[in-house]
């Protein structure tokens, strides 16, 4: 895992990964609204954030519009594989893939 994050910080992400990660995140939004917890989450987080009242109905725009440079400089800015903890929860080696 740390080998990743560091190749994501030295290298960022490829055009490709990011428009994977736009149309995912894009793709599973309407799915936050599929019962009333989730429409009630939804905005208890734009009010809390002060999001403003149309940022339900933008923020996929928002999405589209970020930038391979904008993901890559935030994972240099954001991301220090060298100071992170990996923890192993249960049995690993019994795991079939």
């Amino acid at each position: 895992m740390k080998e990743e994050l560091n190749r994501f910080v030295e290298h960022g992400a490829t055009e490709n990964e990011l428009e994977l990660a736009k149309s995912c995140l894009i793709g599973s939004y309407p799915l936050r609204f599929a019962n009333n917890s989730g429409i009630a989450r939804a905005l208890l987080i734009n009010e809390f954030y002060e999001l403003g009242d149309d940022y339900l109905n933008i923020y996929p725009d928002i999405i589209k519009s970020i930038t391979l440079d904008e993901v890559n400089q935030a994972a240099q800015k954001y991301l220090h594989p060298e100071s992170a903890t990996v923890i192993k929860a249960g049995d690993f080696n019994s795991l079939k893939y």
